[in-house]
């Protein structure tokens, strides 16, 4: 069996929980309908690592009851970092493919996340929704950040 080489050679290097909240008078076990939001925010820091984080929250009457924020770090390979760099521009371009699996990866992550910090609580009922992230942007192909001297 052959397996395929993915573009850019990576590593999850660290996570950490951001924010994490209950606001207990803020859900009505009576009221059915909720909602949610959330967010994906990317950033590089240097020695070749990427952000990525994700901010959920569920709602009731747009008030949110459950905050939860989860951030990933990636570290890629010298090879795959230099391969994606702009020297003419100062800047790194990922092909959207890559950033929505860093996406999918940290959204795992602050599933297990919630899972944990719920465990044992009436909380623990609710789940993030599975989220199809190749249709957010669909039609960007890639991303570009503009470099700092202490990122390259």
């Amino acid at each position: 069996m052959s397996t395929k080489k993915l573009p850019v050679e990576f590593r999850l290097d660290e996570i950490k929980t951001e924010e994490f909240a209950i606001i207990e008078e803020a859900f009505d076990e009576h009221k059915e309908k909720l909602s949610y939001s959330f967010t994906t925010n990317f950033a590089i820091l240097k020695e070749r690592r990427i952000l990525c984080d994700i901010s959920f929250k569920f709602l009731q009457e747009n008030i949110p009851f459950i905050k939860i924020k989860v951030a990933c770090i990636f570290y890629v390979s010298e090879k795959s970092w230099n391969s994606c760099i702009d020297k003419e521009n100062n800047q790194i371009i990922f092909q959207k493919k890559f950033l929505d699996h860093l996406v999918v990866l940290t959204l795992g992550t602050l599933r297990g996340v919630l899972h944990a910090k719920t465990e044992g609580t009436k909380f623990n009922r609710f789940f993030v929704p599975t989220i199809n992230v190749a249709e957010i942007n669909k039609d960007i192909k890639t991303f570009s950040f503009q470099l700092q001297n202490n990122t390259q």
